[in-house]
């Protein structure tokens, strides 16, 4: 609302420091109420910052809470250059010894005949080239580029056609297969009309058909090659599935004089990142309750380090992380005996020399204590993870509190919106009432001056 729209100084009162004076009283309750929302505001964003360390902490723990987190696998190879080796979980342990004797290859049949040019020269003026069974039927003239355009653009052919500058004025058609190996090879069968310059194709025997001798192709289709353990396994393509268990092998270089040896051993670096990422995940939430402790001590909007339910997921949390897990059936019953150990600040450190020595002496029953034995027993991690869902699931406590939260806000936000409804309608009345009474002592002290005046004159007599 506006200011008084009358004079002050006529009669001596300041009409607006009056009203000021009592809205600001009347407004003390809904300054209260402000305050008590934002601090709800803030207490609802702080709730959704430890929902986001708790989501942080469950996926660390989720990573460990499996077998499948020490069963990655590594491996070493004494030839990169030859061949890769890509892991899995399920890879076979071992050494290996590997000879590469042939790659996959996809044929290569080239024309026989060369053309002047690739867009001007006609090279056919109609009938059809079958190729790996499928045709190509022209419809009329065509150059070498058109003919290239004519097989690529037919649905179903196993190659690609292109056409090639072998020299200034000497152009060939290539015909390269879509896919590696014997099984993808490919003949063709020239009926093209000739034209200026007509395509052929070489016909080693003599039998009609081109691409069925080794000497119609430039390439030959091939399938990849390898001895393993001197074990010999082929396959279409250069990437091989079934030479060793639960790993692919891809061979970049033939050589078949040189034997690369490939180790296949337990990878425990995934399996240590995987500790730190736990590690660093639960210091970043023993951070965060440090950190709300001190500001809810301090009086900060929004803190809630006095909220039971963050204080009894801390200790809870703790007691848990420092508990006994002899149900999971291994011979370590703690996670300190596999490295994982409490500091006095109640922080985490990840101790690897003993990590190494655990699983150093029992690997699987360092295993064991972190993810149990298959779906027989239950491990530490699958405790700890079992712990943040009771907290973080759909109608769990931290849900249910930040919905409380959000409606006590949105309440007061109706609260508040009334309330300032009614003190707008409060300063007009009291407004035209301060207004009314100004009027009021403005006409009474004019007319006390015309009767004084009167008196006066009065005293003439």
């Amino acid at each position: 609302m506006g200011s008084l729209t009358v004079s002050t100084n006529y009669n001596g009162i300041d009409w607006n420091s009056l009203l000021d004076a009592v809205i600001a009283q009347e407004s003390q309750p809904l300054k209260q109420l402000s305050a008590q929302q934002a601090n709800l505001t803030a207490q609802g964003t702080t709730y959704g910052r430890l929902a986001s360390r708790l989501s942080t902490l469950q996926s660390a723990i989720d990573d460990l809470k499996t077998t499948e987190a020490f069963q990655a696998k590594k491996s070493t190879n004494t030839a990169p250059t030859a061949l890769t080796v890509t892991t899995s979980t399920a890879s076979t342990s071992g050494t290996f010894d590997i000879v590469v004797n042939e790659l996959a290859r996809a044929q290569v049949t080239a024309s026989s005949s060369t053309a002047p040019d690739a867009d001007t020269t006609i090279v056919a003026n109609g009938g059809s080239i079958t190729i790996g069974g499928v045709s190509v039927t022209l419809p009329g003239s065509v150059t070498l580029q058109g003919l290239a355009d004519a097989i690529n653009s037919t649905a179903g052919i196993g190659v690609v056609a292109a056409v090639v500058q072998a020299s200034a004025s000497t152009y060939k058609l290539v015909l390269t297969g879509k896919n590696t190996g014997t099984a993808n090879a490919f003949t063709l069968t020239n009926s093209l009309t000739a034209g200026a310059s007509p395509v052929t194709f070489t016909d080693t025997n003599s039998n009609g058909t081109s691409g069925d001798s080794a000497l119609d192709n430039a390439v030959s289709a091939t399938d990849a090659s390898v001895t393993v353990n001197n074990v010999t396994v082929t396959s279409a393509t250069n990437v091989i599935t079934n030479a060793i268990p639960g790993a692919s092998i891809e061979v970049l270089k033939k050589d078949p004089a040189t034997t690369i040896t490939v180790g296949i051993s337990q990878d425990l670096g995934s399996t240590k990142d995987k500790i730190k990422a736990f590690v660093t995940a639960y210091n970043s939430f023993i951070a965060f309750t440090n950190e709300q402790t001190a500001a809810s001590r301090n009086g900060v909007s929004g803190a809630i380090g006095r909220d039971g339910l963050l204080r009894t997921l801390r200790s809870t949390l703790n007691q848990t992380t420092l508990g006994d897990f002899t149900a999971a059936g291994s011979t370590f019953t703690r996670l300190s005996e596999a490295g994982v150990e409490f500091q006095r600040d109640g922080t985490l450190k990840f101790n690897e020399t003993m990590f190494n020595t655990a699983t150093a002496s029992n690997s699987t029953n360092v295993q064991k204590l972190f993810a149990g034995n298959d779906s027989t027993t239950t491990g530490a991690f699958d405790t700890l993870s079992s712990l943040i869902v009771d907290y973080t699931k759909a109608g769990g406590l931290l849900p249910l509190t930040q919905d409380r939260v959000t409606t006590q806000a949105q309440s007061m936000a109706d609260r508040l919106s009334a309330m300032q409804q009614r003190l707008d309608i409060r300063r007009a009345a009291l407004q035209r009432e301060y207004m009314a009474a100004d009027q009021a002592m403005t006409t009474l002290k004019s007319q006390g001056n015309s009767l004084a005046t009167l008196g006066s004159g009065f005293r003439l007599f």
